[in-house]
């Protein structure tokens, strides 16, 4: 190679165009071997200011491109100097193949320049195109598109190979193509999880692990409707040693993931915001209403006043549902897991002062009245504050990682640790008040698909009872023709949650 085409090499390279976002589930915790490679410890997030960002919207960044083509010629400039000395020129003949190596991996991610951008030839039409997904991920990742598949990989290259894979296939249905890619991986893989569906049957996934040393590859297999007549098949590769690194933060990214645009994307925010602020009028004018009727009117029995402050409770229930909904719709991941946590926390100590209530009433006939009455203030409360957070007139309560993890997940894995009859692993999520003998499952080998239910509205559910009620449904055997149904209760307990009681019904 001369000197000409070493300058040639360096003048062409350009940075890449990196997709930006932030914000899964935090896989279980394992040992790690002594001979592991440890990975670079990830700096704090930072948010983005709203005007700057909005939700599940990506941005270009202009700076770093300009940034890194000045340092690549400051670079070119230097190998020259190098050259003209016959030392430069050994020295460079051991590098030749680093530099092509790293010329091959810069052009790959410059699929994703900026199509406005003045260039000496033709923007590619495959450079130009935009997913039809929106997603969040840190700056620490980047996104290419190769062939029509999408893949997100750390930009600092790992070894052996993170990344998660995004492929879009028409005429498809989730269920179907997560049975078929199942039963290819059979034969090549040493442990295959069951077939799940999980919430509002939005996902069908399974999971895949070969051995357990350190290296050893694990893949989560996601399947859900694109909104159309297809699927998206979503491909989440690690190994055992990234489960705590790159593992959870490819699940927490698979949490934003969404087929279509947000529904309250920039201008249509204040919208939304006036819309919410609207309902909880509404729902203030009717529960003055109701209690003015139960100061003034003697009329009433206490069975009537009890069935009213029942009725200002469920009022103030449906409008903390609806402004949940505005705040899920409006807000980036990060900040609604940080409500979410505070929201779960709310309704823990809302169920702690139900419980006092009744316990100091005994039953009595006024008992309705109070409680309900007392209940109906404090959610009257928490919608005030939860609209001070969307209008933004309220300080957001900060992420608390240790506290994050998902119901859907820990009701995943009780589940499977139930089936498998592994009482040890169970006994990791049952709460302090379980008293019962922790009992697993002795036919868990023939069961091959699970569907979740109950996870549809978690925050009214958590703030009207103060837990979630749970079922998971399989077959006993992949001929029967009746369900069996494996039913818990999750608790939050000390910012964890826990499965207070569990049985089996047919």
């Amino acid at each position: 190679m001369t000197t000409m085409d070493f300058l040639e090499v360096f003048g062409s390279i350009r940075d890449s165009y990196i997709l930006e976002a932030k914000n899964g589930t935090q896989p279980p915790k394992r040992p790690k071997p002594e001979n592991a490679q440890k990975e670079k410890p990830k700096q704090p997030l930072t948010l983005v200011p709203t005007e700057e960002q909005y939700p599940y919207q990506a941005r270009k960044n202009e700076k770093r491109k300009k940034k890194g083509f000045q340092k690549f010629l400051i670079l070119s400039a230097a190998a020259a100097l190098l050259l003209a000395t016959l030392a430069g020129r050994g020295y460079f003949t051991q590098w030749t193949e680093y530099f092509a190596t790293f010329l091959e991996k810069t052009q790959e991610q410059n699929q994703y320049a900026d199509p406005t951008e003045e260039t000496t030839g033709e923007t590619t039409e495959e450079a130009q195109t935009e997913p039809g997904f929106t997603m969040e991920f840190e700056s620490t990742y980047q996104m290419t598109q190769e062939d029509g598949v999408y893949y997100l990989r750390p930009i600092q290259e790992v070894t052996p190979a993170c990344e998660m894979e995004i492929r879009e296939l028409p005429n498809r249905e989730p269920m179907e193509l997560a049975e078929e890619t199942r039963e290819q991986m059979a034969g090549d893989w040493e442990t295959i999880s069951y077939l799940w569906q999980g919430k509002e049957d939005s996902w069908t996934y399974f999971s895949a692990q070969n051995g357990t040393a350190w290296d050893s590859p694990i893949e989560y297999h996601y399947f859900r409707k694109n909104g159309e007549q297809g699927t998206y098949h979503i491909i989440i590769r690690y190994f055992l040693e990234a489960a705590e690194g790159h593992g959870m933060h490819f699940q927490r990214i698979l949490k934003t993931f969404e087929p279509n645009a947000n529904d309250f994307a920039y201008g249509d925010k204040d919208a939304a915001v006036e819309a919410a602020r609207q309902e909880v009028g509404k729902a203030k004018e009717e529960s003055e209403q109701i209690t003015n009727t139960l100061m003034t009117d003697g009329s009433l029995t206490q069975a009537d006043m009890n069935t009213l402050a029942g009725q200002r409770h469920t009022l103030w229930l449906e409008a903390l549902e609806k402004l949940w909904t505005v705040l899920e719709k409006t807000q980036d991941g990060e900040t609604l897991q940080a409500i979410f946590v505070e929201q779960m926390n709310w309704s823990a100590e809302k169920k702690t002062l139900v419980e006092q209530k009744i316990a100091e009433f005994d039953g009595g006939s006024i008992t309705g009245l109070v409680v309900n009455g007392d209940a109906a203030t404090m959610v009257q409360e928490r919608v005030d504050t939860l609209l001070q957070y969307l209008e933004g007139t309220a300080a957001l309560p900060q992420t608390d990682e240790n506290a994050l993890a998902d119901p859907e997940t820990v009701a995943n894995q009780f589940t499977e640790a139930y089936l498998q009859n592994d009482t040890s692993w169970m006994a990791q999520y049952v709460s302090s008040d379980f008293s019962q003998t922790v009992l697993g499952y002795g036919n868990g080998e023939k069961v091959e698909s699970c569907t979740l239910k109950g996870m549809d509205n978690i925050v009214s559910d958590m703030a009207e009872n103060g837990c979630l009620s749970v079922s998971v449904e399989f077959r006993d055997f992949p001929t029967s023709d009746f369900f069996t149904y494996l039913r818990f209760t999750l608790v939050w307990e000390n910012g964890q949650w826990k499965v207070s009681d569990y049985g089996l019904e047919l």
